[in-house]
């Protein structure tokens, strides 16, 4: 949030020099020729960058307005072949069944999140992208209340080769979970009632993600494909509502719980 302030002040103090200096040449503004193409798209512009620097908290405050909680909905639908790509906005609107995002950044990793009231499960090889780039986000939500069980591949399983060419760059996936499962450690080293490590000894097939699965107006499931020698940013995904396709959220759950049922805790060191 402060970076976001700064970088927002810092755009609108420049547009607001870029202004001053505009009056300085040209001998100030002539009122009655402000509304013009430009002077309308600067003022919509500076407005825009307002609204973005605080956004967090005009939203944090429409919904406690409200009561409405923003979702992700598809805004526009190309058919490619099999591919179906959505673009997403947070618009407060009913939500549609089975969403198909065809990258992970058709849904954002915070964005995903940000819908939970209480628990975040997720299965995956390597949260190596997770523990990289999210452990912040991941740090945040715990901190508003959230729960983690993250299920992961053990790292000496006899299934790390045979995932091997399912993982993009995974010439040493076992070095790549040996750290991700360090990283995780440290997480529950910080939140150690707030997050559980599984390992599991086994094939999946997708990464998995289950949010509230105890609450029926909230509960929630995304699967995440694995196709051949993809890369991890380029694979597709479907979510949906339990309430608004129970079909597909629970097979997803079921899905989950296979994995789930054939993990067992891992006990992070003590020096991790």
């Amino acid at each position: 949030m402060q970076l976001r302030l700064i970088v927002g002040a810092c755009a609108v103090a420049s547009l607001l020099i870029g202004i001053l200096l505009l009056v300085t040449l040209f001998g100030g503004i002539n009122l009655t020729e402000y509304v013009t193409q430009l002077a309308a798209g600067l003022t919509l512009l500076i407005l825009g960058i307002i609204y973005w620097t605080f956004r967090p908290k005009i939203d944090h405050w429409v919904e406690s307005k409200t009561g409405v909680k923003k979702g992700l909905i598809p805004t526009q639908i190309t058919n490619d072949g099999n591919n179906i790509a959505k673009e997403q906005t947070d618009v407060s609107v009913e939500i549609e069944p089975v969403h198909h995002y065809k990258t992970r950044d058709a849904l954002p990793f915070a964005d995903m999140l940000s819908i939970a009231n209480s628990t975040v499960e997720m299965s995956a090889v390597s949260f190596t992208i997770l523990t990289l780039q999210h452990y912040e986000d991941v740090s945040s939500a715990i901190a508003r209340g959230l729960k983690f069980t993250f299920l992961i591949l053990e790292p000496n399983s006899q299934y790390v080769g045979k995932q091997t060419d399912l993982y993009h760059a995974a010439e040493d996936l076992k070095n790549q979970i040996e750290k991700a499962i360090s990283r995780l450690c440290n997480l529950k080293k910080e939140y150690p009632e707030d997050v559980i490590i599984r390992t599991y000894d086994s094939v999946a097939r997708y990464s998995i993600t289950i949010i509230d699965r105890n609450d029926t107006d909230n509960a929630w499931a995304r699967i995440e494909r694995r196709p051949v020698g993809s890369d991890s940013n380029s694979r597709s995904s479907e979510a949906a509502y339990r309430k608004n396709d129970l079909g597909f959220f629970n097979q997803s759950k079921d899905e989950y719980d296979k994995i789930l049922r054939r993990s067992k805790i891992y006990d992070c060191p003590a020096n991790s």
